[in-house]
């Protein structure tokens, strides 16, 4: 498992609204975090909003920083249902059991 592996699971999620094949990736206790939003989502809910978002189409261009001993940080953009283009920053942690945590820093301004 590497970050590559791990956000193109994501990218298929959103793209497909699906849970599948993101879920397989995360582990159980996994916990989500956006900075900036007071809210830490589980795997269960974060599945959810994959399967149910409106507001984001696709992931890609990913520029990994480092990933090495199971963490991993990086950047990539979002595509949102409006048109729309994001930055993203991220940095995770994973085993090869999966996704222990990922936390992520939104561009405020979408271009």
């Amino acid at each position: 498992m590497n970050a590559v592996e791990i956000l193109e699971a994501w990218n298929s999620s959103i793209r497909n609204k699906s849970e599948h094949p993101l879920g397989h990736f995360l582990q159980k206790d996994c916990k989500i975090e956006y900075f900036g939003r007071p809210q830490i989502q589980s795997k269960e809910e974060h599945l959810i909003w994959c399967r149910d978002n409106t507001e984001a189409k696709c992931i890609g261009d990913f520029q990994i920083i480092y990933d090495n001993n199971g963490v991993c940080c990086g950047s990539h953009s979002v595509t949102y249902s409006s048109g729309k283009f994001g930055l993203v920053m991220f940095f995770g942690q994973y085993s090869n059991a999966g996704v222990t945590s990922w936390t992520s820093l939104v561009s405020k301004d979408a271009y």
